[in-house]
């Protein structure tokens, strides 16, 4: 990291996944940032440049019969009239100071998903489009900018996946559990 030029690189970063059996949910060879170091001390975090190498993304799609059956015994053992602490939505705690961040070119190249489901042994490898996308943050409409959110990103990246899977159960069975229209 250099804060005064505004660079940083991450080398072989990789988020872990404790609850399923995929043993992490994101990688990537290399994440290199060129950032404005004035902004760090702003409320507007910018980020001139993101440039993701070989990121891996992975998921494990869930026996659909398996999940109907664990939520179906769970209702049985609540009592009638009972509130599920699941049910109930979060509440967060109010943030004392909003710090936004704005990526102005975001690069993810040589993308690859990783999908592991009940019909097949072998994990499902699915190569991904290159993609640039321009002003991406988490700010949403301030002064006349237009910022795409980071969500929206995400589900644009989680419909090439989808839209690329050959095999068309799956692809059901996805609709399915995750209720996709």
């Amino acid at each position: 990291m250099n804060y005064f030029k505004g660079e940083l690189e991450i080398n072989k970063i990789k988020i872990k996944n404790k609850r399923n059996l995929v043993s992490s949910t994101f990688d990537a060879n290399l994440i290199v940032i060129d950032f404005n170091f004035k902004s760090l001390f702003s409320n507007l975090v910018i980020l001139n440049n993101v440039t993701i190498l070989d990121p891996k993304f992975y998921f494990e799609i869930k026996d659909i019969k398996q999940e109907l059956n664990k939520k179906k015994s769970t209702n049985k053992l609540n009592l009638a009239g009972s509130v599920s602490k699941e049910n109930l939505p979060k509440i967060y705690p109010q943030k004392k100071k909003d710090k936004n961040f704005l990526i102005l070119t975001l690069e993810i190249k040589n993308s690859k998903a990783v999908i592991k489901y009940p019909k097949n042994v072998e994990d499902l490898k699915i190569d991904l489009s290159e993609i640039i996308f321009k002003k991406v943050g988490n700010a949403g409409k301030k002064n006349n900018n237009n910022f795409q959110h980071y969500k929206d990103v995400m589900n644009l990246i989680l419909s090439d996946i989808f839209f690329k899977i050959p095999d068309y159960d799956l692809r059901n069975l996805i609709k399915k559990i995750y209720k996709i229209n």
